[in-house]
């Protein structure tokens, strides 16, 4: 094993079978861009694209839960194959529980990955 990595974090890292994602500040690099006409601008990385559509393909389960709500997210999840899209949702633990119970998983195989306050709560619930 790569000794920079310790033991602890490799074997739960193993236990993950969810990958739960905010998006901004996340999937994007956290600014906002609106169009002349209103509508929400979003950047996404092709290297993430990349990332997740491996974890998908290693039968990760990969999930998104935002607080705003976007065309062009749903765009890009559709694009990636990700199902689990859940936009307008304040209360992300709540959110996150609900995810891990319809695919059976216990909150310890859920990895949540968030970069703001509102993400805190469900990152201290999961796995």
């Amino acid at each position: 094993m790569d000794a920079a990595i310790p033991d602890t974090v490799l074997t739960r890292a193993r236990q993950v079978r969810l990958l739960v994602l905010d998006v901004d500040g996340t999937l994007t690099d956290g600014r906002l861009w609106y169009a002349e006409d209103g509508r929400e601008l979003k950047v996404f990385h092709v290297r993430d694209g990349l990332g997740l559509k491996l974890l998908l393909h290693h039968g990760i389960a990969v999930a998104i839960i935002t607080a705003r709500v976007s065309h062009a997210l749903a765009l890009r999840a559709r694009e990636l194959g990700i199902v689990h899209l859940y936009q307008g949702r304040e209360d992300k633990r709540a959110c996150l529980s609900e995810i891990a119970s319809a695919l059976s998983l216990p909150l310890s195989a859920c990895a949540m990955v968030g970069d703001d306050l509102p993400d805190i709560a469900a990152m201290r619930s999961a796995g």
